[in-house]
C-alpha cells in the first residue's frame, strides 16, 4: 500500500502590513535647530523665530529707505535732478548703501542666531527669550546712534560709510561669537564671507563704473599721444601761448 505523503503547508499570509519608513521633513532655516534638539517645548519656538527675525529690522528698514531714495531719484523725478558727478555718486552710494544694509541684516542675523544657540544652552527658554529682546533693543538704538552721530541720517553721501562700518562690526562679532561658543559652522562662516566680500565688490565695481563715466563725460579721460603728453595737456599748452 503506497503511503500518503504529506501535504505541504503553506505558510498562511501575514495579516500586518509593513510599516512605511518615517518621512523626514526638511526643515528651513528660520527653524531653531538648537531648540528643537535640547527638547525645547513646541510653544517657545515661534517667540524664539520672531525675536530672532527682529534682529534686521533696523537693517531693513534703512534698506527699504535707500531704496526710495534712489526710485525718488530715478523713476520719479529724473528731469528735476542735475546730473552731474556728485548727482551720480549720490544715487550710486545710495544704492550700494541698500546693499550693505542687506549684508548687514544677513550678519546680523547668523550673529543673533549663535548668540541665541549659546543661550538655550544654559538658560531656560524664557529667559533666552529676555535677552533675545534686549539685545535687538541694544542693535537698535547703536544703529539709530550711529547714524545720527555721523550724519547719515539727514545726509546721503554719509549712508554707505556708515553701513559698511556697521556690516564690519557685526561680521566682527559674527566671529567671535562663534569662536567663543565653539559652534564654528563651516557652512554659515563661509557664507557670512561670501556676503561680505560679493559686497566689497560690488561697491567697488560701481564706484569705478560711475567715476569712468563721469571724467568720460568731462573730458578729463587721458589720451596718451606717442611723446607721452596727453590730449588735454597739449590743448592747455597751445592755449597758453
Amino acid at each position: 500500500m503506497p503511503q500518503p505523503q504529506p501535504s505541504k503547508q503553506h505558510p498562511e499570509p501575514s495579516c500586518t502590513t509593513p510599516t512605511p519608513a518615517p518621512t523626514t521633513r526638511k526643515k528651513s532655516a528660520l527653524h531653531p535647530r538648537v531648540a528643537v534638539l535640547l527638547g525645547v517645548p513646541k510653544a517657545w519656538h515661534i517667540p524664539l523665530i520672531l525675536a530672532r527675525l527682529a534682529s534686521v529690522g533696523p537693517a531693513v528698514w534703512w534698506g527699504s529707505r535707500c531704496l526710495y531714495l534712489v526710485a525718488e531719484a530715478v523713476v520719479f523725478s529724473p528731469q528735476t535732478r542735475e546730473w552731474d558727478l556728485d548727482g551720480r555718486l549720490m544715487v550710486a552710494e545710495v544704492a550700494l548703501a541698500a546693499v550693505w544694509c542687506g549684508a548687514s541684516a544677513y550678519l546680523g542675523y547668523f550673529f543673533t542666531d549663535c548668540v541665541m544657540s549659546r543661550w538655550l544652552l544654559r538658560y531656560p527658554p524664557p529667559s533666552t527669550l529676555f535677552r533675545l529682546l534686549v539685545l535687538n533693543l541694544t542693535n537698535y538704538a547703536a544703529i539709530t546712534n550711529l547714524l545720527s552721530f555721523t550724519g547719515a541720517a539727514t545726509d546721503p553721501f554719509l549712508l554707505l560709510p556708515a553701513w559698511i562700518a556697521i556690516a564690519i562690526t557685526l561680521t566682527l562679532l559674527y566671529h567671535l561669537s562663534s569662536l567663543s561658543t565653539g559652534t564654528n559652522i563651516r557652512r554659515e562662516t563661509s557664507a557670512a564671507l561670501r556676503v561680505f566680500c560679493l559686497a566689497n565688490f560690488l561697491t567697488m565695481c560701481a564706484l569705478l563704473t560711475v567715476l569712468h563715466f563721469s571724467r568720460r563725460d568731462r573730458g578729463l579721460l587721458a589720451d596718451f599721444s606717442p611723446d607721452g603728453i596727453t590730449t588735454s595737456d597739449k590743448t592747455t599748452t597751445a592755449s597758453t601761448y
